[in-house]
């Protein structure tokens, strides 16, 4: 790969700072617009323009999935120098049927056709495919559908804040008593930091038990409507995983789950205390749906972010079932769900 001729192809058109073509099994592809988009970040698809990648794709920590190659399909601009002479043709393995995907007419809105897939939903919807989804015929339910990042900090801080003022009101007016494992604690405001760290780590627990056995349930092939949340929830987003407007939660279904859980707490806590492990939640939860984001749509220079990315791009390309950790894998080790570099 490294003393080889530039193919043909790309020396007919003289190369941009904007345009990054690869080529793979003989085939040229233009990749510029999905450059941003790549799970494994911009560098790496810019450091290897103008070359042949089929190798790279195929060895780790590059081995490639069978939905990157049907991704790649879409940017085929034409042959190479090499193909074009006969020389090398694409390999047998490099793509993997889409049949699945003629299931749905991509130019409707997908909700109502999704909830007929019946015993092929599950499958479906873990081929990764790079298309934008419209759920809606509605334009107002479709806006609705969609979230900007910056829209979880803009709702939730001052959810946060508000719940900190109350909960520092609330201690400091009264006395407040909490039996904490059979033992009476008298609650003040000077371990509110501290509640609010153990909400903090409440979430974590909650964003794996959340991803893992509700994100990721199969629900029934005869359920439309089961099929139909699910797809909602989260199937969206394991079939579009690079569309940016369906990666972290819109404001509404966030707040159900967020009633939920603060609901729970005022179950078996004093209000004041509860008030201030629910902001620490919220808190957790913000930390989450951001770094979520980041890790799909950045490429991290931190060796921690960097592994959190590596990790979450098995999850969606490779190890479905696995890996359902996001903003840290604190809890896959317990439960047996960690991806293994191996792996």
């Amino acid at each position: 790969m490294g003393g080889a001729e530039e193919p043909a192809l790309l020396r007919q058109r003289p190369p941009t700072a904007e345009r990054v073509c690869i080529v793979n099994s003989g085939l040229t592809y233009d990749v510029t617009k999905f450059v941003d988009r790549h799970p494994g970040g911009r560098e790496v698809l810019v450091k290897h323009a103008g070359q042949d990648v089929t190798q790279i794709m195929q060895m780790s920590p590059h081995k490639h999935s069978s939905a990157a190659y049907a991704m790649l399909r879409k940017y085929r601009i034409g042959d190479s120098e090499e193909q074009q002479n006969g020389v090398a043709k694409p390999t047998s393995n490099s793509y993997f049927s889409t049949e699945d995907d003629e299931l749905i007419d991509w130019s409707k809105p997908i909700l109502g056709q999704v909830a007929g897939l019946g015993k092929h939903y599950f499958t479906w919807t873990h081929q990764p495919v790079d298309q934008p989804i419209r759920l809606f015929k509605s334009d107002l339910l479709e806006l609705l559908s969609k979230c900007p990042w910056w829209l979880v900090p803009l709702t939730w801080i001052p959810v946060s804040l508000y719940l900190l003022q109350r909960s520092y009101l609330g201690l400091s007016s009264n006395t407040v008593r909490w039996n904490l494992l059979a033992t009476e604690i008298i609650v003040t405001p000077l371990i509110i930091p501290a509640l609010v760290a153990l909400g903090i780590f409440l979430w974590t627990f909650f964003e794996y038990s959340i991803h893992r056995w509700i994100f990721h349930l199969n629900p029934p092939p005869k359920s439309p409507l089961l099929i139909k949340m699910h797809f909602v929830l989260h199937g969206q987003h394991h079939k579009s995983p690079m569309d940016n407007m369906r990666l972290v939660f819109p404001p509404v279904p966030a707040s159900m789950f967020a009633a939920a859980i603060f609901g729970t707490y005022l179950l078996v806590l004093p209000v004041s205390v509860a008030q201030a492990i629910f902001a620490g939640t919220i808190l957790g939860y913000m930390a989450y749906d951001l770094i979520h984001y980041y890790i799909h749509h950045a490429t991290p220079h931190s060796a921690y972010f960097s592994s959190l990315k590596r990790y979450h791009v098995k999850h969606h390309f490779e190890k479905q079932q696995l890996g359902f950790g996001i903003s840290s894998k604190l809890w896959d080790y317990p439960f047996g769900t960690l991806i293994k570099d191996t792996e």
